[in-house]
């Protein structure tokens, strides 16, 4: 799970649902289902941390082929954080 503008990103089987920490409302879901696998870890990256990485493992099955696989997800109109910069959790 990464916490970036108060929002989570949480990993849940097949979907990566971003999440606001305030409400609880469901912001976005990016369903991965159709390949086959399970959602192993996910990081922003790109020159302005504006790309989401998804990674994925799983058993090998006819038709969906290798079981691990890297996703780059693009233009979801949100960031990720710089590593370094000082985070203040809301409680």
């Amino acid at each position: 799970m990464i916490k970036v503008s108060y929002n989570f990103w949480l990993l849940i089987f097949y979907k990566v649902m971003h999440i606001d920490s305030d409400s609880g409302t469901l912001l976005g879901n990016i369903d991965l289902s159709e390949y086959g696998r399970s959602i192993t870890s996910v990081t922003f990256g790109g020159k302005d941390l504006e790309i989401l990485y998804v990674t994925s493992g799983g058993i090998a099955l006819p038709g969906y082929g290798e079981p691990g696989s890297l996703f780059a997800i693009h233009d979801l109109g949100v960031t990720g954080a710089r590593a370094g910069v000082p985070f203040v959790q809301k409680f």
